[in-house]
């Protein structure tokens, strides 16, 4: 176990392996690069197992079952400060119905990203959630007067949304639009790297002038700033 270089759980989670001695301290996997957890509750994999200080590639599948996805994101922030590890990928997915308590969905999410400031590639996949969570595709493309720019070094960006009223995937596609206009604009004021890679899948068609016209303003100010790929798919024209 010490020496083993990629990490996956799948599934239920074992009782026997989330209830193993207390007082056992959690084992540091000092070769582990890669983690991939499917699993329920991800707290018991994260608290009695795992601490990885060089681990490079995070993945993790929130889904809701007997815990609610807001204590998974905060176990997986838990987790980050831990290990104080340099992730260079991050994999989100999240499935999230919402609540009426008031309570803004997205916060977690984007604090978590605030924790991975070393990430170049995020992949974010998101379904049934509340049109509240655009506020982690608003947070990617602010500079905060307190916190700075989330993900400074990202050049790789992937988001997925799987099929929802037409209205919230209206407002997320516009919200993406404006995003990576803004994130662009940030990038040439602070000197940061650019996004390079765009791949996003939804079940709407992207906003008039997103590929081109939307940061043409921009990108004559910094002709370095070309998309090596830019891929907005419509799961409505798959076959």
């Amino acid at each position: 176990m010490p020496n083993i270089r990629v990490f996956k759980v799948f599934g239920e989670m074992p009782m026997s392996f989330a209830d193993s001695d207390v007082n056992d301290p959690p084992a540091v996997l000092r070769n582990l690069n890669e983690m991939y957890m499917s699993a329920s509750p991800i707290e018991g994999v994260l608290s009695y197992t795992v601490s990885a200080p060089n681990l490079r590639s995070l993945s993790a599948c929130i889904v809701l079952h007997e815990v609610e996805p807001d204590e998974e994101v905060l176990s997986l922030i838990s987790f980050i400060k831990r290990s104080s590890c340099v992730l260079n990928k991050l994999t989100l997915a999240v499935s999230y119905r919402g609540n009426d308590d008031g309570v803004d969905p997205s916060a977690n999410i984007v604090e978590l990203l605030r924790q991975c400031s070393s990430v170049e590639t995020l992949e974010l996949k998101v379904k049934d959630y509340p049109s509240s969570l655009c506020g982690i595709i608003y947070a990617l493309g602010r500079n905060d007067e307190f916190n700075g720019i989330i993900l400074p070094k990202l050049r790789h960006f992937k988001f997925c949304r799987t099929v929802c009223p037409r209205a919230i995937s209206e407002e997320a596609a516009l919200n993406l639009a404006i995003m990576l206009h803004e994130r662009q604009a940030l990038s040439v004021a602070e000197k940061l790297p650019i996004i390079e890679v765009v791949d996003i899948t939804m079940d709407i068609a992207p906003p008039a002038g997103t590929c081109a016209d939307l940061w043409k303003d921009i990108s004559d100010k910094r002709p370095s700033m070309v998309w090596k790929r830019f891929r907005w798919i419509d799961l409505r024209n798959r076959g």
